[in-house]
């Protein structure tokens, strides 16, 4: 069974006391990762839940408290009949980070033994993401990079720790909400005008492509349009001019495709907030496109570049090449940069 979990956990990190040992790792003296506390048949490949309330309760007494990251199950319940535990439904979300960050932060003021234990399902991206933007908000870390390197040589044993662009891109715009907004979050408002959209040739079947366009209001993820991608013999085509998408806060693009039977499928999706795009002004100087982009214009340039991990990081993905797309600004701002992004990696899911 023990071969098994650690087969399972790959490159995480893994503690022992007495006789148990699980997937857990101790980042700083008061902030632990672990994975999601399984019970039943899944304890063949997950931490026991048993077992990490002993190794708990055996090395932290009752100074512990439990955030459950994890929206593929609700496992608070067990944890809450002890008092100990915060639940939060993160996908991709500053408002949450900070939440999160104040709640540890009061926990931690209550006692100077206090520890707080976070998980999401694997132990490994959600959860480096909430716990990099504590170290920040904390400043234990100074900056993004210190906080992501950190978290994946203390949780990891090859230093991948947050590796999905999407969580990386979230530390990043928290470093920038704690270090240059004095954690004072005042998100613009943008418009979204035209999307074009070039895709490479593919040999995955798929006939045609969607893209879903959703804004974080009301603590929740909502449409608010889609729009169909049409489809040439050489590459798949999305070039529209767009009416009336207002962009402000947390923003997700997915992408669907249509495979031969017509089944639905999705295929990738990012996240980006406009906090961004006031804030990095600057380009990496691997993207090829402009510095600074005039008449209140911000372009998104996806291309084959190696990109800063504060932008995104450039993978391809089923062969695709999404290749721009522009937001018309509604606030007065009289210089705004852009910044570019990518396709993801085949085997996984979000960008």
């Amino acid at each position: 069974m023990h071969f098994i979990r650690k087969l399972v956990s790959g490159n995480l990190g893994w503690s022992f006391n007495n006789k148990d040992s699980v997937c857990l790792s101790y980042i700083t003296p008061k902030l632990i990762a672990t994975s999601v506390p399984a019970t039943g048949i899944e304890t063949l490949w997950r931490n026991n839940r048993d077992s990490v309330k002993r190794f708990l309760e055996n090395a932290h007494d009752k100074s512990y408290k439990i955030y459950d990251l994890c929206i593929e199950r609700e496992e608070s319940e067990y944890w809450r009949n002890y008092g100990k535990c915060y639940n939060t439904i993160i996908d991709s979300n500053i408002v949450v980070n900070s939440k999160f960050c104040r709640d540890v932060s009061d926990w931690f003021s209550k006692n100077p033994k206090n520890v707080a234990v976070v998980h999401c399902k694997a132990g490994k991206g959600r959860t480096g993401t909430m716990i990099c933007s504590y170290l920040l908000f904390s400043h234990y870390s100074e900056s993004a990079i210190e906080a992501l390197s950190l978290y994946g040589e203390k949780r990891t044993s090859d230093g991948k720790g947050v590796t999905i662009p999407s969580q990386k891109r979230y530390v990043a715009y928290f470093d920038t909400v704690v270090n240059q907004l004095d954690c004072k979050i005042n998100f613009k408002a943008f418009r979204l005008t035209k999307v074009h959209i070039t895709i490479e040739p593919n040999k995955f079947g798929i006939e045609g492509m969607k893209l879903v366009i959703e804004s974080y209001r009301n603590e929740e993820f909502k449409i608010l349009d889609n729009f169909a991608l049409l489809k040439s013999e050489n590459s798949c085509i999305f070039d529209k001019d767009i009416q009336d998408v207002e962009l402000e806060n947390d923003v997700k693009l997915e992408f669907e495709g249509t495979i031969p039977g017509k089944k639905k499928i999705k295929l990738f999706k990012l996240y980006l907030n406009t906090l961004s795009i006031e804030h990095y002004d600057l380009v990496d100087s691997a993207l090829d496109c402009e510095k600074v982009v005039t008449n209140n214009q911000i372009e998104l340039v996806f291309n084959r570049s190696k990109l800063d991990y504060y932008l995104f990081s450039r993978v391809p993905w089923n062969n695709y090449d999404w290749v721009r797309a522009g937001c018309g600004v509604i606030s007065k701002v009289s210089e705004v940069g852009c910044f570019g992004g990518s396709v993801q990696k085949r085997g996984s899911k979000v960008l």
